[in-house]
């Protein structure tokens, strides 16, 4: 599904992306400065909460994932139309993901080494189950548990898309049904969710037990296939967008400070917190209102488009320059010298990583192959763009 879609989509991704950022930059600095991890310490009582805070956005990018990937396929589920192709969902998937990963992967090897790990170590990271056999040579990209997570999202989809869409289309009461299945599906997985896990990854980064953060985006996507029209959605009260909003962002803050140990809690509150940031911008977008100023500007979409390359790359180079700052006369002037040197190397070098691999790998994985039975709507580049109402959803 095209982000032009969700007009915010970019957007939601500059934001979380950042927050993920600083905060990994401001963990960084505080456990090579006080080794520990008392941000209320080093930074003070209200910025420290609020840096800690940062590091529940992850949830945003599951929803977001959630919601766009999942509409062709509640699409066909809901309105019997062709099932999206298999074979092209996987190659963006795959084409979107691997190679800049495995290129970051690279850089890392080959900058630091394989940091005393096994062969076993680097292909778990590799093959994205590192948080079930955790090496030291992941400590530099260790937030890619979240791609370890979002694979088996994408793995799951497609089974779990046709087994509801069977059900609807063969029983009466198939909708109920397929809401049962996702739900036991994601109820399995929280029972799971210690599985195999590595001794050294919480439980917040399970991929089973995180399953369950995909569902306010599927949740979304179902609403804006029923109701595609703007009438549906302004029945809904116009505080409706900021109060999610408000209620989201609180529940980003508060969820280390009411979960601190990373636990099954951190999942259920990170999850409610990404659902209600993700819903603001779908209602407020589908009841036909115009995209926060906040959410708009070139800026905003650069880094949005570059996301997963920020993403990759941060950690790698916040360790080519760590040192950066050393030396200040407090915690919080150094995190402010780390950032002002930090964030530009990191958006240089992501610039690098998204013009030679990420964004050559997404258009060769968009373009069009014999055997694809049909494209999933509003995917390849190399046709007219889907038709969009004021309000977002296809005309």
């Amino acid at each position: 599904m095209r982000d032009a879609e969700l007009e915010a989509g970019d957007a939601l991704r500059a934001y979380a992306l950042m927050a993920v950022v600083v905060f990994h930059i401001a963990a960084g600095v505080l456990l090579l400065d006080t080794g520990t991890f008392d941000f209320k310490a080093a930074y003070g009582t209200v910025p420290g909460s609020l840096i800690g805070g940062l590091q529940t956005s992850v949830y945003v990018f599951f929803a977001l994932s959630a919601f766009l990937l999942s509409r062709p396929f509640v699409r066909s589920a809901l309105g019997g139309t062709a099932f999206p192709s298999v074979r092209r969902y996987a190659r963006h998937r795959v084409g979107r993901i691997v190679p800049a990963f495995w290129t970051a992967v690279l850089v890392v090897l080959v900058a630091y080494g394989a940091q005393g790990s096994g062969i076993g170590d680097v292909l778990a990271l590799m093959g994205f189950v590192q948080v079930y056999h955790h090496g030291q040579v992941a400590v530099l990209v260790g937030h890619a548990w979240s791609l370890d997570v979002e694979m088996l999202f994408y793995v799951l989809l497609v089974p779990l898309a046709a087994a509801s869409g069977w059900l609807i289309r063969r029983h009466r009461r198939g909708g109920v049904a397929a809401v049962v299945l996702i739900l036991a599906v994601c109820v399995l997985g929280a029972a799971l969710e210690r599985a195999g896990l590595d001794d050294v990854t919480p439980v917040s980064q399970s991929p089973l037990g995180s399953l369950r953060s995909f569902l306010p985006g599927i949740l979304l996507a179902v609403l804006a296939v029923r109701w595609p029209a703007a009438e549906s959605w302004q029945r809904l009260p116009r505080w409706t967008s900021p109060v999610l909003l408000t209620v989201g962002l609180v529940l980003l803050w508060r969820t280390p400070v009411w979960a601190p140990e990373g636990n099954n809690l951190r999942v259920v509150v990170g999850t409610l917190s990404g659902g209600c940031i993700l819903g603001a911008v779908v209602v407020r977008q589908f009841r036909g209102g115009a995209v926060w100023r906040v959410l708009r500007g070139p800026a905003v979409a650069w880094v949005g488009e570059r996301s997963y390359s920020i993403f990759l790359m941060h950690g790698i180079v916040f360790w080519a320059l760590h040192d950066v700052g050393n030396g200040q006369p407090s915690t919080a002037r150094r995190l402010l010298v780390a950032l002002a040197v930090a964030l530009p190397a990191i958006l240089l070098a992501a610039q690098v990583l998204h013009v030679l691999v990420e964004r050559p790998m997404m258009l060769l994985s968009r373009r069009p192959r014999a055997g694809d039975r049909r494209p999933v709507p509003g995917t390849d580049p190399t046709a007219a763009p889907a038709p969009v109402n004021p309000v977002g959803a296809p005309a």
